[in-house]
């Protein structure tokens, strides 16, 4: 979500409240929806000038649009991979501070406050723009911090590009924000649909976001790796590959031997039925942002190659798998299809507008 043009051309203009077509339902009707937050920004104290209540009203604010189409929100802290399969879909809601954002999205034009993806369950809220917008058109930040908050969960509940013309998911906001206005009667249909269909587990599975098969818990990579997922389809697709295996991929912040940037060791572990391997990134180099999810994209396709072999289960049968397929010199390995998918993200990435949340 973004605000259009130069601030100082802004127009002052309240937003009027549009309806869902729905009638509010009682609580014991409402498809529960857990929403984890994990505050960088310290907005729970009271910092970036905000008051120490105004980030409880903000999500009271923001669960009031979501009741309206009749959903409950339920506000919980952690990580929502911590969280217990309970037959309620429960994603990730990041508060980013300014330096985080920084280094996850140089301030563009038009001006982002938050990304949010439906494959991996998680919104990035860019506090400080949220906060800085409600102080220079005189919002109430709780409201600004509100809105964007019900619009970026939105994302993670609706298709990919889910912007309208009117209504929440507008993806421009101008002016000072007066009101919240509620998704359009088709939006609210799809996201009741949705939860609808989240069955509790039978079978011991998870259905919450323990369940994605990519994770860091670097808050740069996590941010990295959900940028990459909208941004580039090739990524997209290894991402979704990986979840059809039984392989778990961690990406670890770390050094890699003879000097790269980016590495998939010789090392696996076997934990249950689940297959355990770990991507290095060198976050020390001066890579940019682009060429880390190149990187990224690059050992995934590695680590979807070695899971393709259901005989390799530690660090040995790897080396043995690469050994067989793709040696190139001095026990280091290489494969065209590797390369090929670092390219490809690449050159989507570089394509790709910045395109606003």
């Amino acid at each position: 979500m973004a605000t259009r043009g130069a601030r100082a051309a802004m127009v002052a203009a309240a937003v009027a409240t549009l309806t869902s077509g729905r009638a509010m339902a009682s609580p014991g009707d409402m498809a529960p929806l857990v929403l984890h937050v994990t505050d960088y920004a310290h907005l729970k104290t009271g910092e970036l000038d905000l008051k120490p209540g105004d980030l409880l009203e903000a999500k009271r604010l923001a669960a009031a649009v979501y009741a309206r189409i009749g959903v409950r929100v339920v506000w919980a802290d952690g990580c929502a991979a911590g969280a217990a399969p309970d037959g309620a879909l429960h994603l990730d809601v990041i508060l980013l501070s300014a330096e985080m954002t920084a280094r996850r999205q140089p301030a563009p034009a038009p001006m982002t406050f938050g990304q949010a993806s439906r494959e991996t369950r998680r919104a990035f809220i860019y506090s400080a723009r949220v906060i800085n917008h409600a102080i220079q058109t005189g919002s109430d930040p709780s409201w600004v911090l509100a809105l964007v908050l019900a619009h970026e969960v939105g994302h993670m509940l609706l298709p990919v590009y889910s912007h309208t013309t009117s209504g929440l998911m507008r993806p421009y906001w101008e002016g000072r924000i007066a009101a919240i206005p509620d998704f359009l009667p088709s939006q609210a249909e799809e996201i009741r649909s949705r939860l609808a269909a989240q069955a509790p587990p039978d079978d011991g599975g998870e259905t919450s976001a323990s369940s994605l098969r990519v994770r860091s818990s670097d808050p740069a990579l996590v941010a990295l790796i959900d940028q990459a997922t909208h941004r580039s389809k090739t990524f997209r697709q290894l991402v979704q590959t990986i979840e059809a295996t039984n392989g778990i991929v961690y990406v670890d912040p770390g050094k890699c031997s003879h000097g790269v940037h980016a590495c998939l060791p010789m090392s696996m572990q076997v934990s249950g039925p689940n297959r355990l391997m770990h991507i290095v990134i060198d976050r020390t180099t001066r890579a940019t942002d682009i060429e880390t999810m190149t990187s990224l994209g690059h050992e995934l396709q590695h680590a979807i190659e070695v899971l393709g072999d259901l005989t390799v289960h530690d660090g040995l049968t790897m080396f043995n798998f690469y050994r067989r397929t793709a040696t190139t010199d001095s026990n280091r390995f290489e494969t065209t299809a590797a390369v090929n998918a670092g390219n490809t993200v690449y050159d989507e990435l570089r394509a790709s507008s910045r395109h606003p949340l």
